[in-house]
Parts: C-alpha cells; sequence; structure tokens
C-alpha cells in the first residue's frame, strides 16, 4: 500500500513538472504604434517579446491578427537572460482590427495583439507576465486619440483540425477619442442650429416668412455639416451615433417646418384664429416631439 501511494505521489510531482514545464511567460512591450488606417483596419506597432519558460528558447511562434515584417523579427536574448531561461525579440509588426464605428464620434477601436504558438497546447502553453510597469510606452499614441491597455489573457485557439488546440495570448489594446474635443467638433455645432430652430418657434404669426427663412436654412447647414463630419469615415453599412442625432435633427427640423408651412397657409385664407392656434400648438409640439426623437436616437445607438 505504502508503495502504491509513494508511486501515485512521484507520478504527481512528475506531472506537475511536465505541466510547469511547458508553460512559457510571455510579456509584451509596445515601444511605439504608428500607420493607423482606419479605412482599411490596419496599423503597425513596434514591439519587445520576452518569453520565459524552459521551452522559450527556439521556440516559433505567430501573429493571430497580423504578420511581423520580414527580417524584423530580431532575437536580442543576452547571455546572462539565456542562461535564465528568456528569450527575448523586437519586432516590427503589422496588424489587422475589426473598425467598429457604431458609437463615432465616441467610438472605441479595439487593437489588440494576439500572439499563437506554432506548438500545440500539450507541448507549449502560454501564460501572462503581470506587473506595476506600463505596457506601453508613453510616446505609444495616435495623434487625437487615446491609448490603452488591460491586463493579458490566454486562451486556446484551433485550425483545420477542431481537436488540435494552439495557446494564445492576448494583449488588450484599445484606442479612443477625445470625448470633449469630438462633441465640439460634431455635436455643439449642430447644437447652435437646434437652438436657433428652436428659437424660430417664438417667432409670432405677423413675421411667418421670416420662421420659415430660419428653419430651412438651419436644415440646409445641417445637412452639409453632417456631410464634412462624416467624411473621414469609410463606406460602412449601418449608422453610427452621429447618423442617428443626425437623423432626429432632420425630423425635429420638418416638424418645424411643416407647423409653419401650415399656418402660413391659414394666414393667407385670413383665419386668425386658426394662425394663433397653431402657433401655440408648435410651441409645445416641436420641443416636445424633438425631445422624444433625440431620446430614441439616443436609446437606439
Amino acid at each position: 500500500m505504502k508503495r502504491i501511494v509513494l508511486g501515485l505521489l512521484g507520478l504527481l510531482a512528475c506531472s506537475a513538472l511536465s505541466a510547469e514545464a511547458n508553460k512559457v511567460k510571455v510579456d509584451v512591450y509596445v515601444v511605439n504604434v504608428s500607420k493607423l488606417d482606419l479605412a482599411a483596419g490596419k496599423y503597425t506597432a513596434n514591439l519587445e517579446l520576452s518569453l520565459t519558460g524552459p521551452g522559450s528558447k527556439d521556440l516559433k511562434f505567430n501573429l493571430l491578427n497580423g504578420e511581423f515584417e520580414p527580417g524584423k523579427l530580431e532575437n536580442t536574448t543576452e547571455p546572462e537572460e539565456a542562461a535564465q531561461g528568456i528569450t527575448t525579440y523586437k519586432a516590427v509588426a503589422n496588424l489587422d482590427f475589426d473598425p467598429d464605428f457604431a458609437k463615432f464620434p465616441w467610438d472605441v477601436q479595439d487593437l489588440s495583439i494576439y500572439l499563437v504558438s506554432e506548438k500545440k497546447t500539450d507541448e507549449i502553453v502560454f501564460e501572462p507576465v503581470t506587473g506595476e510597469e506600463s505596457s506601453i510606452a508613453e510616446r505609444a499614441n495616435f495623434p487625437g486619440w487615446k491609448i490603452q491597455h488591460d491586463k493579458p489573457t490566454v486562451s486556446e485557439t484551433s485550425f483545420q483540425h477542431p481537436n488540435e488546440k494552439f495557446s494564445v495570448y492576448e494583449f488588450p489594446i484599445e484606442i479612443s477619442r477625445n470625448p470633449l474635443a469630438s462633441f465640439m467638433k460634431v455635436f455643439f455645432p449642430l447644437l447652435i442650429m437646434i437652438l436657433l430652430s428652436l428659437l424660430a418657434v417664438f417667432v409670432g404669426p405677423g413675421a411667418i416668412a421670416n420662421r420659415l427663412t430660419i428653419v430651412t436654412g438651419t436644415l440646409l447647414g445641417a445637412v452639409m455639416f453632417q456631410l464634412n463630419a462624416t467624411s473621414s469615415l469609410p463606406q460602412i453599412g449601418y449608422l453610427t451615433l452621429a447618423d442617428k442625432i443626425f437623423l432626429a435633427t432632420y425630423i425635429s427640423f420638418l416638424i418645424n417646418v411643416g407647423l409653419t408651412m401650415y399656418m402660413w397657409k391659414k394666414n393667407d385664407a385670413k383665419n386668425e384664429e386658426a394662425v394663433k392656434k397653431i402657433y401655440n400648438m408648435a410651441l409645445y409640439v416641436v420641443p416636445g416631439a424633438s425631445l422624444v426623437v433625440y431620446i430614441l436616437a439616443i436609446a437606439l445607438a
């Protein structure tokens, strides 16, 4: 019985040692980023990679969402590092990502980096290295964007054969636009147009032509401004947050125009009572309907 127990303990110890030997700790440091192409969903990153573990020497790995530039994956391991089982690299990576503009101009783009081992998980398993130091250099940034990262994680993937699993190291990176700058560039001018349209509601029946001029002028201005504000976006098959806000604005303007034209018609018919009734109704209908369509636009974003 004692021999059986000792044998089982030996097997467990060997299994634990084998599992530990299969682990390779991965650390990624982003030195710089450049060539952001939102339309194509591509960017370039200069990386420093560190692999630690018995299996790190001569371990081959690739990028799951891109490729290393030919000749730009350089082994920079020092003799002291090699003695400790550490292998380091410098690399230039051309990476792909899926652009998402649904929240434009407050969109967030996922630029995560995925490393995948060429050996299956029964031979090599990645493990993230966690530390207090930042894994992105301060100079690594795209103009007009804020870059941030989260804790790295490890998962598995398969290619041709579902039963063959490969370890994947994910280094999460996200970039986002400055919220205040985006508001000032896209929504603040639109807000001024909306206020002008709403103020036109208070123009009395005696100046219907001026009221119509104000509303139609702001409507045309909003249309031209939308074309300019969204001109930097690629061709996409869905509405962004900005598109929905502009659409709600057009509905608000059209309600105002419709009531103004109706009031003009009654004024030409010398129906002063109907004109006054429409004027008083517009004071509540235009702001109320505008509030409803904006709430719907934001809720559906």
